[in-house]
Formats: structure tokens, sequence, C-alpha cells
């Protein structure tokens, strides 16, 4: 290969790297985020199926109960309840963090930065109020059966 052409193949493929480093386009943002809501739907989707198949167990098991046992299997159908809608609500979070960092990448710099670290706060927040529900739910559920 010819040093012109080496130099001319390099030249284009810095130019390349630099320009994937720079904001996306309006169209390219556009596309990556009606992906990410795309998939984040699939994602709650296929919780909200795992979580109501867990939840139709445990009120089998409550329905088979007897006795002393009914109050135990009550028991691990609220909890059962609250972790599928914790599941529910971290997975949402999520979802709206990845459409969230893919409307970042519109901006550049400190702009961006922002942006993102914005995103992770309010799913931090989000997520920590979920985690939050999950344990009340588990200390009435606990409470109830002593």
């Amino acid at each position: 290969m010819s040093t012109i052409l080496k130099t001319t193949t390099l030249a284009a493929m810095i130019a390349f790297g630099l320009s994937a480093c720079g904001p996306e386009s309006q169209q390219e943002t556009s596309e990556d985020v009606a992906e990410a809501r795309q998939e984040g739907a699939e994602d709650l989707a296929e919780v909200r199926e795992e979580t109501q198949e867990d939840l139709r167990d445990a009120q089998e098991a409550v329905a088979d109960a007897d006795g002393d046992g009914i109050m135990d299997e009550r028991n691990d159908l609220q909890e059962q309840s609250a972790e599928a809608e914790y599941e529910v609500a971290v997975t949402q979070a999520e979802n709206r963090l990845e459409v969230a960092q893919e409307q970042c990448d519109t901006l550049t710099g400190d702009a961006q930065d922002r942006c993102e670290e914005e995103a992770q706060m309010q799913y931090e927040n989000e997520k920590q109020l979920a985690e939050q529900r999950l344990d009340d739910a588990r200390n009435v559920a606990s409470s109830e059966y002593e």
C-alpha cells in the first residue's frame, strides 16, 4: 500500500472516529429512543409474565393450604405480590434510564454529562423508592402474622 493511500485511509479513519464522538443527529437519537422503548416494553412484558406466574403459584398454594399452613401461605403470597411490584417498578425505572441516556446522546460535553447524571439520579431515586415499598410490604406482612 502506498504512503499516500495509507495516509488517506488513516485520515479518513480518524475523521470517522471523531465524528462518532460528537452528538448524534436527531434522526439517530429518535431511532435509538424508539429501539430503547421497544426493548423496554418487551422487558416489561416478560417481567410481568414471570411475576404473574409466580403470583398464580402462590395463590394456588394458599388455596391448597389447610389449618396452620394457610397463614404461612398467605404471608408468602403477600411477599410475592410485593416482590412482583418491585420487579415491575425497577424494570420500568431501568427502561426510563435507557431512554433518557439515548436522549442525552444529542448533547455534548458538560451538558451530556449533566443529562446522564440526572438520568442516573432519577433511576437511583426510583429504585430506592421501590426498595422502600418492598421493605414496607414485607414488614407489614411479617407483623400481621406474628
